[in-house]
């Protein structure tokens, strides 16, 4: 991923990159994207995020502390993912139908998303048994770089 800031070549970066903004301007910036304030909003946050850009500590522990003061939300516990990091895994049933569970796996020691998992756990039209993982995300790496050749 290419670092927010600086000079970019034509066109140069796409979508909102949140940065390290004051506190009171990243909350309300964080918000705006969750406009109706659920707990599987702040998930989806949380995930677009870190599929769209390198999350900085700010913004991740800004998020965390939305995330953790939520009533609906659900600590399963400390779990083992399936690149065999440890986490603690959240969840929350999500907004739409049929019901399915969201799972964020979180790594203990930065708060960094490891994993978005989404259980189905209410029967549809398709010929699924349930409960079923319908989508599974997982973070391996994020970081900034110099070249597109170089890993962070």
């Amino acid at each position: 991923m290419s670092q927010v800031g600086g000079i970019h070549r034509p066109g140069g970066l796409t979508g909102g990159h949140l940065v390290d903004l004051p506190p009171g301007r990243l909350l309300a910036e964080l918000n705006a994207r969750n406009p109706n304030g659920t707990t599987a909003g702040w998930f989806r946050v949380m995930s677009d995020l870190w599929k769209g850009q390198v999350v900085t500590p700010a913004v991740q522990g800004t998020l965390l502390a939305i995330v953790s003061r939520r009533e609906d939300l659900t600590i399963e516990g400390t779990t083992v993912d399936r690149a065999g990091r440890r986490g603690l895994a959240i969840s929350v049933v999500g907004e739409v139908a049929p019901a399915t569970r969201v799972v964020l796996v979180l790594d203990e020691g930065s708060g960094a998303l490891l994993d978005l998992e989404k259980v189905a756990i209410e029967r549809s039209d398709l010929p699924v048994r349930v409960p079923a993982t319908v989508s599974y995300t997982m973070w391996l790496d994020s970081g900034y770089s110099s070249s597109t050749t170089e890993r962070p």
